[in-house]
């Protein structure tokens, strides 16, 4: 049975949440990964993978703990979606120096893979420059930096 929310609740919740940084950052990142999704289809990634293979191709042999700390993902979360990539041939995981710690790099597949999607992914991100601007576009991603360091410093 439905419950009936009281209309001053039902603003309030309303107001509350047109306001709330984390509800339009998931909502902006959803649009943004969906458009990212779509340009890089005839790559075969998805935005999430692709940003994954730049992390590990930008810093490789990077050890997974380093990885989740650059990328802000919780090792648990990180370790499955790259076992993903590495059961697609894109990365291998190698014991690192004691028996906890991992070390990623791109195989020969996930660096071939990578250069088939850096120009649909440059391809996305000029329309957005393009629609944006480059100055809106350098003030967001500043801003966007900024809630990340404010959230993690705590």
């Amino acid at each position: 049975m439905a419950i009936e929310i009281p209309i001053q609740m039902r603003q309030a919740v309303q107001r509350n949440s047109s306001r709330c940084a984390a509800t339009n950052i998931r909502k902006a990142s959803r649009a943004i990964s969906q458009f990212y999704d779509h340009a890089l289809e005839p790559s075969g990634l998805k935005s999430t993978q692709f940003t994954m293979l730049v992390a590990v191709a930008c810093h490789a042999p990077i050890a997974l703990t380093l990885l989740a700390e650059r990328m802000v993902m919780d090792r648990t979360t990180l370790t499955r979606d790259l076992q993903r990539l590495e059961e697609q041939g894109l990365l291998e995981i190698s014991p690192g120096t004691d028996r906890r710690s991992r070390i990623i790099e791109l195989t020969k597949a996930g660096q071939t893979a990578l250069l088939a999607a850096v120009p649909l992914r440059a391809k996305a991100q000029a329309h957005i420059v393009e629609h944006i601007g480059e100055e809106r576009l350098s003030s967001l991603l500043e801003i966007i930096e900024e809630v990340v360091v404010a959230v993690k410093s705590d």
